[in-house]
């Protein structure tokens, strides 16, 4: 079961949403919400492994080793809720580069991943879904 927030913090029970979270309405292929619902129960840190799990079109999770790529590796485990993040996604959500800020230029962080993307929630799959969007 997931929840439909209806207020600031008022929620109410609802099954997960068919809507497709990436691809086109109606694809056979699309990955659902709901697909996404049992790959949210935290996992242990993994920091250094390959991640070669893929989320197949009907929602079940199959082990698919050539998938396997340095990319892939997990680089960040997050503590707080108990998450990995695969290194290809993990060098984005941390880039560096020129940022314009208040009509000046500089060196930094281009964005700040907790705040723009948010915690990851779910285990690691090839596939990266946090809060409505999701890296693939």
């Amino acid at each position: 079961m997931g929840r439909v927030q209806i207020g600031d913090s008022e929620y109410m029970v609802h099954q997960p949403a068919m809507l497709p979270v990436v691809g086109d309405l109606g694809s056979p292929h699309a990955p659902t919400y709901a697909m996404f619902s049992p790959l949210t129960l935290p996992v242990a840190d993994r920091i250094g492994l390959p991640v070669f799990d893929a989320l197949l079109s009907g929602g079940s999770v199959c082990p698919m080793v050539g998938l396997a790529r340095p990319e892939t590796r997990i680089a960040h485990f997050v503590a707080v809720t108990r998450y990995n993040i695969p290194r290809i996604f993990w060098e984005y959500l941390t880039a560096s580069g020129v940022v314009y800020d208040n009509g000046a230029c500089w060196a930094g962080r281009v964005l700040d991943w907790v705040a723009v993307v948010g915690y990851p929630n779910q285990r690691s799959v090839l596939g990266a879904c946090a809060g409505r969007q999701c890296q693939t």
